[in-house]
């Protein structure tokens, strides 16, 4: 069955698609409009499962007017600043805080 209204989904810090995936397994009639990832492994493995026509690189350099308009918006902020795979900067690291920047967005 076609929906002339599925929600239109702009993801952030994309990783492998991990919301993405749950929205599909959800049901719920959706597009996504627009993704971002820097990781070129990462963009790899979403690529692979998901529509990589609305895959966009490094969010620090998207501007706002670029996004599509969307429903709702999913990020998964950069986890590098707090993880024990990276320095665990928190705060500090400027990955730490790139989701600030999309908050008011």
């Amino acid at each position: 069955m076609e929906i002339d209204n599925p929600i239109k989904i702009a993801s952030l810090f994309s990783g492998i698609g991990g919301f993405e995936e749950g929205i599909k397994l959800s049901n719920i009639p959706h597009k996504v409009v627009f993704a971002s990832e820097i990781d070129k492994y990462a963009k790899l493995s979403y690529s692979a499962n998901f529509d990589s026509n609305c895959l966009y690189g490094d969010i620090k350099s998207i501007d706002e007017s670029e996004v599509p308009d969307h429903d709702c918006m999913v990020a998964g902020f950069p986890c590098q600043s707090f993880s024990i795979a990276g320095k665990k900067e928190g705060f500090n690291d400027t990955r730490g805080t790139l989701f600030l920047m999309w908050l008011e967005f």
